[in-house]
């Protein structure tokens, strides 16, 4: 039997497998492309030999492990292979999903209410628990939060264990607070721009101005040009994927082909539709010329950081 278990959230996965090898009596084994043996020697049983697992982690990006696969399902162990996503228009791969002795999991990463459950029962898996508001906070910190609620920001799971680890270490037995989270989780959350881009198409430089104003003020971090030449990277990306967007519409690029070969979400791709419409792709171009000039200024001048907020309006 082989199992082929898609998505980003590694810890149900690896619950999955920890479930299949409790059931099966059987011991786990793990390669990855750089430690995968000869492929034969997977299959090979002993008289005695223990039930096992092997697990096989981001392998399908080798052509053998594909062509093998019909074999590692009708093997007598249990087979699994873990990958964030496949190419289903693959005539390799679509013929893979199909194979009889084949179960296809999909795990993707909770977004919403569903990932502060996720939160809560993960630190009661740790052994302790985080209140509802310090799930809440956390998540916002951790950049998992957007204005836009067509807009799903994936989590970085690993990166919410690894902090729950420490606020529950920090907690000591009692229950992680939102004071904890705000004392301990530094912001990574990164800053909405969408409101900017919305202002500059609109071409009304006095809001620009105004949400660029309340984005220095939003933390009280006193290095404001550090802060103003975060804020130009951001700018200058977001106008980087209104730019592909507005590419790939002029050549007719289908939306399904724009995910696939963005990788983004299908919410993500209908913000970026919406904000480049007033946009013509010269003036985009135009726009991350000028920004990245500005990039350059900003981080060789001293000029005061007022000055580097007009000189961005200035730009866009």
């Amino acid at each position: 039997m082989l199992h082929i278990l898609l998505g980003k959230d590694v810890f149900a996965k690896q619950s999955y497998i920890d479930d299949l090898a409790t059931k099966s009596r059987a011991d786990i084994t793990r390669y990855t492309t750089e430690t995968l043996p000869e492929l034969d020697s997977l299959i090979v049983q002993t008289l005695f030999s223990k039930p096992s697992i092997v697990v096989l982690d981001g392998c399908l990006s080798k052509s053998d492990v594909v062509e093998f696969a019909s074999t590692l399902a009708d093997a007598s162990d249990l087979f699994v292979i873990t990958e964030e996503k496949v190419d289903k228009r693959k005539t390799d791969i679509t013929k893979l999903l199909k194979l009889p002795n084949i179960v296809v999991k999909d795990f993707p990463v909770p977004h919403g209410l569903v990932l502060l459950e996720w939160i809560e029962t993960h630190a009661q898996d740790l052994g302790g628990s985080i209140a509802r508001p310090a799930s809440t906070t956390l998540v916002r910190l951790l950049g998992g939060e957007s204005t836009d609620p067509r807009f799903e920001v994936d989590m970085d799971l690993r990166l919410v264990h690894n902090e729950l680890q420490k606020l529950l270490t920090y907690a000591d037995g009692q229950e992680i607070s939102e004071d904890m989270v705000k004392a301990l989780v530094r912001d990574n959350a990164v800053p909405q721009v969408w409101d900017i881009i919305d202002a500059v198409g609109k071409r009304q430089p006095a809001l620009v101005l105004s949400i660029m104003q309340r984005y220095l003020d939003s933390d009280g971090n006193g290095d404001e040009k550090a802060k103003i030449i975060q804020l130009n990277a951001l700018l200058a990306d977001q106008f980087r994927s209104l730019l592909l967007v507005k590419s790939a519409q002029s050549i007719g690029m289908p939306d399904d082909i724009i995910l696939e070969k963005t990788e983004w979400k299908s919410g993500r791709l209908f913000v970026m539709k919406k904000l480049s419409a007033p946009f013509q792709e010269k003036a985009l171009v135009s726009l991350l010329t000028k920004l990245e000039a500005l990039d350059i200024e900003l981080k060789s001048s001293s000029v005061p950081p007022k000055v580097l907020v007009d000189l961005i309006v200035s730009q866009i």
